[in-house]
């Protein structure tokens, strides 16, 4: 990994900037290297500075977040990009052109230290074993086995161990698989691939979400009253009331009574 690593912020609303400015002033490693406020700007910025992580709004004045992203297929080395926009619809397309993550507005500390830690693990990857980036792909179909879900990108298929799996997130028509440093869009219902996996290692705990019980740390109730699960790498998911005397008997078995 980098000893330090630059980022660039991208986003036409000041205020914004502003957050995300405060947010890398906290982290030692990060060193923020530069600021743009339309999709134009943010190009000669990426050619100028060569940051290794772009923090990347979706909706711009010139040119949108996704633009960008797909003409940094041009760019070497190509930065990391992470989508932190207020609107949920473009999931699908951020994680199609390979997105290292998607911070939904207003996020909180805790939700930007995930992708932080998240993103530092990537780039550490990246340079201790020299390889190329795993891309974020479009995958269409899953294999018969479920040890393993082939995702097909441009050129190739990549078999993803599902014992890799960390959670999984519905996204319309897509699943995203998020893994230790990677994420990948898979072409499935979250409902067809809860009848896949085993239900001894995997757990519905929300309408749109599953995780590996493994992968538990802990369970924790909001400020709000909801309940949540906090995962190993400090992910923080809710549980909806639906699925809650599911995961509590699932996960604290002496409490389910």
């Amino acid at each position: 990994m980098p000893r330090v690593i630059r980022a660039l912020v991208v986003d036409d609303e000041p205020l914004a900037r502003v957050n995300l400015r405060a947010l890398l002033a906290h982290q030692a490693s990060w060193s923020l290297v530069g600021e743009a406020g339309s999709g134009p700007e943010a190009c000669l910025e990426i050619e100028r500075l060569r940051p290794d992580v772009v923090f990347l709004d979706v909706r711009m004045p010139g040119q949108s977040g996704l633009a960008v992203a797909k003409l940094l297929n041009h760019t070497e080395p190509r930065p990391l990009v992470v989508f932190a926009t207020a609107f949920e619809e473009h999931a699908v397309e951020a994680f199609e052109v390979e997105a290292a993550d998607y911070l939904i507005k207003p996020f909180d500390r805790e939700r930007f230290l995930v992708t932080v830690h998240r993103l530092e693990r990537r780039l550490r990857r990246q340079t201790g074993s020299g390889t190329e980036r795993p891309p974020t792909v479009d995958a269409k179909e899953a294999t018969e086995s479920t040890s393993t879900l082939a995702v097909k990108s441009v050129g190739r298929v990549r078999l993803v161990k599902v014992s890799d799996i960390y959670w999984l997130a519905a996204a319309g028509n897509y699943v995203r698989l998020y893994l230790a440093d990677a994420c990948y869009l898979h072409r499935a219902t979250l409902t067809s691939l809860e009848r896949e996996l085993d239900s001894g290692s995997f757990l519905r705990i929300h309408r749109s979400t599953m995780i590996h019980r493994d992968q538990v740390a802990e369970l924790r109730t909001a400020v709000s009253g909801r309940y949540q699960v906090v995962l190993l790498d400090g992910t923080e998911l809710e549980i909806s009331q639906r699925f809650k005397q599911r995961v509590f008997s699932a996960l604290m078995p002496s409490e389910s009574g």
